[in-house]
């Protein structure tokens, strides 16, 4: 079995869900690209702020990566956050509004 290994990305496209129908060529509107290309990333939205975070996953040459990043919804806009502490991939991640 020949197996095509996934590359690393930094696109980053918008679609319409609320159509209910996604349809093969549909139009994707291209939005501000990641600053740090990865694949295996966490990602998670909080919808308070209308903002879309990313943690962790693999860079360009297949190590663990501790970077993070925060995309502005409202501005298409990407800031670097502080690394993590240890280097993760494949990672899951959840916002929490209890304090």
């Amino acid at each position: 079995m020949n197996i095509k290994l996934k590359s690393v990305v930094h696109d980053v496209y918008e679609v319409n869900l609320a159509a209910k129908k996604v349809s093969k060529g549909a139009s994707l509107i291209t939005k501000e690209p990641m600053p740090v290309p990865k694949i295996s990333f966490a990602s998670c939205v909080d919808h308070t702020n209308l903002s879309i975070y990313t943690i962790g996953g693999q860079d360009i040459s297949r190590s663990a990566s501790a970077s993070c990043e925060v995309y502005s919804i409202s501005e298409n806009s990407w800031k670097k956050l502080p690394n993590l502490t240890t280097a993760v991939y494949s990672a899951s991640c959840v916002i929490s509004t209890k304090n």
